[in-house]
């Protein structure tokens, strides 16, 4: 998919939002809604659109990128329960839970790698940060 002046040609989008970018614009992701009401994740670097979805998802939302290019969102499963996840640069998906906490949400991504998020638990939003440990 090519973005111009005219918009995206040939492409029925509901309703989107960009949510996250790198610091140098080159890339954002966000989410967008399908005429049938079904949320997708997309990608747009180098004027072209890339929509995704996590695999055997209902729904996927991405919410965040940084400069190697990986990820990070929130998906709906087939069994209606939500995770976070992070995609890297080949496409490849990780859920990202947090033990204990119900329905986690990854809303953020640095350059290294560590991730951020939310959940809520007994009535109250709590925070987590996830560290990478594999560099």
């Amino acid at each position: 998919m090519i973005i111009d002046r005219a918009g995206f040609g040939g492409f029925n989008m509901g309703m989107s939002m960009h949510n996250g970018a790198t610091p140098d614009g080159k890339r954002i992701v966000g989410l967008w809604t399908d005429a049938d009401r079904h949320g997708h994740g997309y990608l747009l670097e180098h004027g072209n659109f890339t929509s995704f979805d996590v695999p055997d998802s209902l729904s996927t939302a991405a919410w965040d990128v940084n400069a190697r290019r990986e990820i990070v969102g929130v998906y709906t499963d087939a069994d209606r329960k939500v995770h976070g996840f992070l995609v890297d640069a080949d496409w490849q998906f990780t859920p990202i839970d947090v033990p204990d906490a119900p329905a986690p949400r990854t809303l953020g991504i640095n350059s290294r790698g560590d991730v951020v998020g939310s959940y809520v638990s007994g009535g109250i939003t709590r925070g987590y940060i996830g560290r990478r440990t594999d560099e």
